[in-house]
C-alpha cells in the first residue's frame, strides 16, 4: 500500500498534523505523492564544485576557530618542526 498524505497524518497529533498540511501548502506537493520519475537524478545537473568551494565551506564557515587562528596554528607547528630539529 503506497503510502498517502491521509495515512501519514493519521500518525500525528493534531497540532502536528496541522504544521504539516501547512508546509505543504506553502512548499509544494505532498513528498508521499511523488513518484520516481517526479525527480530528476542526473548528476550533470548537479552544480559544479571544487577544492575553493569545500574549502570555504569547511574551514571559513562551519570552523569553530577562524582563519586568522588557524594559520597561527600552522605557523605554530612549523615553527616547532624547526626548532625541534626534525628532518622529514
Amino acid at each position: 500500500m503506497p503510502a498517502t498524505l491521509e495515512v501519514y497524518t493519521a500518525t500525528l497529533c493534531q497540532k502536528d498534523r496541522e504544521r504539516y498540511e501547512e508546509k505543504t501548502r506553502l512548499c509544494g506537493p505532498d513528498p508521499f505523492t511523488l513518484r520516481a520519475d517526479d525527480s530528476v537524478s542526473g548528476v550533470e545537473l548537479w552544480p559544479r564544485v571544487d577544492i575553493s568551494d569545500i574549502h570555504e565551506f569547511l574551514v571559513l564557515r562551519t570552523s569553530f576557530i577562524t582563519g586568522e587562528q588557524l594559520k597561527s596554528r600552522k605557523a605554530l607547528e612549523g615553527h616547532n618542526i624547526a626548532t625541534s630539529r626534525w628532518e622529514p
